[in-house]
């Protein structure tokens, strides 16, 4: 018996292994596509599961995550004719961390999705692929994707996993159910929304609603259950993002020890239309006892949206003062003065339209981000500047715009008024466009306080992220708007007169500061090749434009001129196609005595031997990691502090997309460049301000190393 035993288990393990792939294994999370079936049939429904297991005291989030988090996902690629349902989720944990909560999964789930075949099938085997998508958080939350393959074989007749179908049958046991014989109906008054519960046995434990939308419920809100004359009332509180009229609620009612007594946490299905109440109902005794719930420290680092968005607002202020953002801010200073002396209304449009400029593009920004983010890819912000094109681009635009304030040529006001020049006018369009520019050139650098509300921001969902996003924007909006709204500001600028001039021509050298900066930054990217090529687009172009200033200063057309300068244009088009090809991954950038050059690999070997790191994450075209590197990581006394210490230092270069370094910001909850971690000798991590001196390093260093030793 034993024998036939063992060998109907064996036969069992073969089944099992013959109707899925390997689990994938990620960093906090294994993942798999699953059938509930060992071969499929034409025409014949059969379930799949989307396999999340989280490693221990880590969560993945259910579809609604509540305060924070986002829901897993998978997308399909399924032959051509086949058809596959949404998912189905399993009723969720709630996990309170004071003021917020999230709605989660510890351990494993299986989200099932029903396919359905085509009516013949042509093959000998099918096999099922999906692009698969989570965040899983603890103290940190982590962005995780994986791509995932199912083979089946294709059958006569079905025929059935047994091991997975008994993991199937349990799944959807914890399905929220619909066939109760229980009566539950909406209502609202004020601020608080009732569920009125008839038909159910006693109740002894307080119930907890789930909805399947977000700004329905306030998750982290207390619900209370009452018993009235017909049955119980469940009592919550209106989300704060929506105190207009709320005509229906749909989500699952949780009752943790089963409707019937089970002893299991269950859910009800509940689609309600929401009656709207003239008085409060009148309530009877309140049903108090322990809730099932599970809290744990919040994976937000401790942040709430107040402080997020004040934290953001000033970041957004402090660009102002950022090397890459003042010379093109500088042009509309020198607008507003030019305006000053005229109607004060006419000004404050041009601050507000200034400051839409600014807000679209960071609208603009931001979403296409989180886009490609929820697509897979694993960028952060200022991920525009990790394109060789863009860079490119924005660098022959820094030239342009330099040349036209030194007086080589104009443009009709079209140039400029791509910076809001004073000289071309007072269009409306200038002024939106300064903003859009401004934004361009903003988002590669992280100031102070940015860095932790960025790292909040992209934890958060997507209407959260975007408020963060558009404090940022107008912190940097903020200077300005104040000088256009506050006559009393304007009236104490100079007057307009022959040192504007002067004034302009000034301008124009920071502008091409910045554009030797971006062409620094090309070369970082691309190699001296492509700095080379871009040089003598940058000569041509140069050369174009003092064409174009004799065309203007002739007062009349030569059609030489014209001619030259379209063969003059047209020449630099291969040499701009070249300078953006795909360029061999530059060997080692990392030129600096004693940094190593980024590898998860090799840094999960040092954390597993207790060797305390020093990461610097950075880029070419972040301003605020190469001031930091002068005034603080190339100090001589910072690098004898290290190896004295025996601190292993690391150099993360972000300055073209890297996704294993994105994935490293993630886990320490931030998305942008500078940032600075110490791992102690336990493997810790400790975050170091945006902005650095070597005493600053030398004492956070020292603080986190005392506060690991063992008494």
């Amino acid at each position: 018996m034993i024998i036939i035993r063992s060998c109907l288990l064996w036969l069992l393990s073969v089944f099992a292994v013959a109707s899925h792939a390997a689990p994938v294994a990620t960093d906090h999370t294994e993942v798999e596509i699953l059938a509930e079936v060992s071969a499929v049939v034409a025409g014949e429904p059969f379930w799949v599961a989307f396999r999340l297991e989280a490693d221990s005291g880590w969560h993945t989030y259910w579809s609604n995550p509540g305060d924070s988090g986002l829901p897993s996902e998978i997308n399909w690629q399924l032959p051509q004719g086949w058809q596959i349902s949404d998912l189905y989720w399993p009723i969720p944990e709630l996990i309170s961390t004071p003021p917020f909560a999230t709605h989660a999964y510890h351990g494993e789930v299986l989200l099932l999705a029903q396919v359905t075949p085509p009516a013949s099938i042509d093959r000998a085997e099918v096999i099922l692929q999906g692009q698969a998508a989570w965040l899983v958080c603890k103290q940190l939350c982590l962005r995780e994707t994986a791509g995932l393959t199912l083979t089946l074989p294709v059958s006569e007749s079905i025929s059935y996993d047994p091991i997975n179908r008994v993991r199937f049958d349990a799944t959807r046991a914890n399905w929220p159910q619909t066939d109760l014989q229980l009566a539950v109906t909406a209502s609202s008054f004020e601020d608080e929304l009732y569920l009125q519960i008839d038909g159910a046995n006693q109740l002894t434990e307080p119930l907890h609603f789930f909805p399947y939308q977000g700004e329905q419920v306030e998750p982290a809100a207390d619900q209370r259950l009452f018993t009235n004359q017909t049955g119980y009332q469940l009592a919550m509180t209106r989300s704060q993002f929506n105190q207009g009229s709320l005509r229906q609620i749909s989500g699952v009612l949780v009752n943790p020890v089963g409707w019937n007594g089970s002893g299991q946490p269950a859910g009800l299905d509940i689609n309600a239309e929401v009656v709207e109440l003239t008085a409060a109902p009148n309530l009877a005794s309140e049903i108090v006892a322990t809730r099932n719930v599970q809290s744990q420290p919040s994976s937000s680092t401790g942040l709430n949206l107040g402080l997020a968005l004040l934290m953001a607002f000033i970041g957004g202020a402090i660009l102002n003062l950022m090397p890459c953002v003042f010379p093109i801010l500088s042009i509309k200073v020198l607008s507003f003065i030019d305006m000053a002396q005229g109607n004060k209304g006419h000004v404050r449009r041009h601050g507000l339209l200034f400051a839409l400029g600014i807000l679209m593009s960071f609208w603009l920004l931001s979403g296409t981000m989180l886009f490609l983010q929820q697509a897979g890819e694993q960028i952060g912000w200022g991920f525009q500047l990790q394109s060789p094109g863009f860079v490119m681009g924005l660098s022959l635009l820094m030239l342009l715009l330099a040349l036209n304030l030194f007086g080589l040529f104009e443009v009709g006001g079209t140039m400029m008024r791509l910076a809001g020049n004073a000289d071309t006018g007072g269009g409306y369009w200038s002024s939106f466009n300064t903003g859009v520019l401004a934004a361009a050139v903003a988002t590669p650098c992280t100031a102070p306080f940015m860095g932790v509300a960025l790292g909040y921001a992209l934890t958060q969902p997507g209407a959260v992220t975007m408020l963060i996003f558009t404090s940022v924007a107008l912190g940097l909006a903020a200077p300005y708007l104040l000088l256009a709204e506050m006559p009393a500001l304007l009236a104490r600028l100079p007057k307009p007169g022959q040192w504007m001039i002067t004034f302009r021509q000034l301008l124009g050298f920071p502008l091409l500061a910045t554009a030797a900066w971006l062409v620094w930054v090309l070369g970082h990217q691309q190699g001296v090749d492509a700095v080379a090529l871009l040089l003598l687009v940058m000569v041509a172009l140069a050369m174009a434009g003092w064409l174009h200033g004799l065309q203007q200063r002739r007062g009349s057309r030569r059609s030489w001129i014209d001619l030259a300068l379209i063969a003059l244009l047209l020449s630099q088009v291969p040499l701009l196609q070249k300078i953006t090809e795909p360029a061999d991954q530059v060997a080692n950038r990392v030129n600096q005595s004693g940094w190593e050059p980024f590898d998860q690999v090799a840094l999960d070997g040092y954390l597993a031997t207790g060797e305390p790191l020093f990461i610097d994450f950075t880029a070419a075209w972040c301003i605020t990691c190469q001031v930091n590197k002068r005034i603080a990581l190339h100090q001589p006394r910072l690098a004898e502090f290290f190896a004295d210490q025996g601190i292993r230092t690391i150099r993360a270069d972000w300055t073209r997309q890297d996704p294993q370094i994105t994935a490293a910001l993630a886990r320490v909850g931030r998305n942008g460049v500078p940032t600075y971690l110490f791992y102690d000798p336990s493997g810790t991590p400790h975050l170091l301000p945006e902005v650095l001196t070597a005493n600053i390093v030398i004492d956070r260093i020292t603080v986190a190393q005392a506060g690991n030793q063992k008494p």
